[in-house]
């Protein structure tokens, strides 16, 4: 392997070159391949793919530079730099390696970003490295489209579950305050209930002692 591509793969990547997936220094890493072809762990990919170059100046790799919304969760960076590279590798018949970065502890905490190493070649079906993308050597038809209408999609699909679960949200805090106002109306009902019989305890207890006195005054009065 070059060294310049092997220094631009440890930079990016890692050292660690014979993994399919790893996590290494608050980063992840992973091979993809186009739909039907099996990952290959980047050392032996990336070989492979100089070995198939004869020009010495000859375009080895293409790196597409992804940004990260820093409101995602690690497992949900994770999903879309991998739905990206996925797409871009079944689209143009690619193969990569890419590393998801989370921030510098000095940096700018929402600079989370992925690296996604293509090869310039697509693979054929035996694994071979056919013909060069060169569609993708065009800024109009290269994949930063396919990458915005990914970011795109993804940013829709967390809207409406942000919407979701807000309106989950919002419908237990009114079953909520639904549930404290039959609580009030209860309260409200005992206290009515408390009311009606402390009155009628204190009607009942002045008609006894009138009664007592009424019949006290005809014991006096009798002849």
């Amino acid at each position: 392997m070059g060294n310049s591509l092997l220094e631009h793969l440890r930079r990016v990547v890692g050292r660690n070159f014979g993994l399919h997936h790893l996590w290494q220094d608050g980063q992840h890493v992973a091979s993809f391949s186009s739909e039907g072809m099996a990952p290959q762990p980047p050392a032996e990919l990336w070989n492979r793919v100089e070995a198939a170059e004869v020009r010495k100046n000859a375009r080895v790799a293409r790196e597409v530079l992804v940004a990260l919304r820093a409101e995602l969760s690690p497992a949900q960076r994770r999903e879309l730099t991998q739905g990206i590279a996925q797409a871009l590798a079944d689209r143009y018949g690619t193969a990569g390696t890419l590393a998801a970065h989370t921030p510098d502890r000095e940096g700018d905490q929402r600079n989370h970003h992925a690296h996604i190493l293509m090869t310039t070649r697509r693979l054929e079906p035996s694994g071979a490295l056919g013909e060069k993308t060169r569609e993708l050597d065009d800024v109009k038809r290269g994949p930063l489209g396919t990458v915005t209408r990914l970011q795109a999609n993804n940013d829709r699909r967390q809207l409406t579950a942000d919407r979701d679960e807000l309106g989950a949200v919002s419908a237990q805090i009114i079953d909520i305050e639904q549930a404290r106002a039959a609580v009030r109306e209860v309260e409200m009902a005992g206290k009515t209930s408390a009311l009606i019989i402390e009155k009628a305890t204190r009607i009942a207890v002045s008609e006894a002692v009138s009664g007592a006195l009424a019949a006290v005054r005809d014991e006096v009065v009798k002849p």
